[in-house]
């Protein structure tokens, strides 16, 4: 069915009125990081429900249904895309599903990188929620509550099992199976429920990172998969190096002291040590010490992760 003129109206007031705004959004992701405004990709408008960061053009699409929900999240996070591929050198590159975790977290945080740096009439017309979150991203359901239901329906759907006849069927070179299996896990939602698991984890622990802690943005966008990972990827986060140097200096503290003890333990202590119950007698120390600070670098670690997210789907 063909739109009506008014409706094709309303449209191209919405693009410009997106346009304009995004232009703001550029200067602001310029500005804080450092990368020429010419360098940023062009937005074009689509048909339909979509919103994406086209890494290998350089572009950003977004659908004209997406007008109706909110812009300011949607521009964000795909400007978040295009910074972390941009301090990454992937521009022009194909996506790489290796660090999709980790982009999805970037991307999120894009997000809310830009409605800190609008004004408050910019943050009125496109951040009607205010700042994001996880529970404004899934009507306002939590991440326990999101992670259950996508568990659920890897179950009810029987996923692994697909992926289990799929992983057979490919090492017998069966490639009418495969195709078969492909159909069902299509029909069964298999693409929707993958994308799901990208996109719900990062952003739920890119929702509790406090970019105000976070310090040189520029920097913290360069991070490696890795470190992003381990030091955003959990309850405690590790704004800086604090953590890992605190963890090194426990470390080093337990081989220095453990070098310490034997050395003293060396010669045995003699004499009346323990008051009236132990006299004359050679007490060696290396098992206590060992103990001891085994002990207390357990407990330390124990304390550092004791609320680590692990949730992993596999």
């Amino acid at each position: 069915m063909k739109r009506k003129y008014a409706q094709l109206r309303d449209i191209e007031g919405e693009e410009k009125r997106v346009g304009k705004f995004y232009g703001s959004a550029v200067d602001y992701f310029s500005k804080e990081f450092g990368i020429s405004k010419k360098d940023f990709p062009k937005l074009e408008f689509v048909s339909g429900e979509r919103a994406e960061y086209d890494q290998v053009n350089n572009v950003i699409l977004v659908g004209d249904e997406e007008f109706a929900f909110h812009m300011g999240d949607t521009l964000g996070e795909e400007l978040g895309h295009y910074v972390r591929a941009n301090l990454k050198g992937r521009v022009g590159q194909e996506f790489s599903e290796g660090e999709a975790h980790s982009d999805e977290f970037f991307g999120f945080l894009g997000s809310k990188f830009l409605y800190k740096a609008s004004n408050e009439s910019q943050k009125g017309d496109y951040f009607p929620e205010g700042e994001r979150s996880f529970e404004s991203t899934y009507e306002f359901n939590t991440y326990p509550e999101i992670r259950k239901e996508l568990l659920d329906t890897k179950r009810e759907k029987d996923f692994p099992g697909l992926k289990k006849q799929y992983r057979e069927a490919e090492e017998e070179g069966d490639e009418t199976k495969m195709q078969k299996i492909g159909k069902e896990a299509e029909k069964r939602g298999f693409g929707e429920h993958v994308k799901s698991l990208l996109h719900v984890r990062p952003y739920h622990f890119a929702s509790e990172t406090d970019l105000e802690k976070v310090g040189d943005l520029k920097e913290f966008y360069s991070l490696s998969d890795k470190e992003a990972r381990n030091r955003f990827f959990r309850k405690n986060k590790r704004y800086g190096k604090e953590g890992d140097s605190l963890e090194g200096k426990v470390i080093a503290g337990f081989v220095v002291s453990l070098l310490a003890f034997f050395l003293i333990s060396s010669r045995t202590i003699t004499g009346n040590v323990v008051g009236e119950f132990v006299s004359q007698q050679s007490i060696n120390l290396i098992p206590l010490a060992i103990a001891v600070l085994c002990g207390c670098f357990l407990v330390y670690r124990l304390v550092t992760f004791k609320w680590l997210q692990i949730e992993r789907f596999k």
